[in-house]
């Protein structure tokens, strides 16, 4: 507090100068890391999300190969119904057409 010279003033303005520049730092510090924070949790969020989906379509894939493996075995269903069928229908003609009356 020597007010002759004024540099005890001058240094209490400076102090005051570079607590707040100092202040203004840790705030943007804060910040920063609340921001990082954030980026990080979004991050997890996404692939997350991103897991999800692959498993999803994994399930789904694996749906559509039984579907596959299913449409694949009533295909050959369908074919030995219609050879039976045809063989009884050949069998019926053959006895409207020549049998033994």
């Amino acid at each position: 507090d020597d007010d002759d010279d004024g540099d005890d003033d001058d240094d209490d303005n400076l102090s005051a100068h570079k607590k707040a520049k100092i202040d203004a730092a840790k705030q943007a510090l804060d910040d920063a890391v609340a921001a990082a924070d954030a980026a990080q949790a979004a991050f997890e969020a996404a692939r997350d999300a991103a897991q999800a989906a692959k498993d999803v379509y994994a399930a789904a894939k694996d749906a559509a190969k039984a579907a596959f493996k299913a449409w694949h075995v009533a295909q050959k269903d369908v074919k030995r119904a219609k050879k039976a069928l045809e063989k009884l229908v050949e069998d019926d003609d053959d006895d409207d057409n020549g049998g033994d009356d």
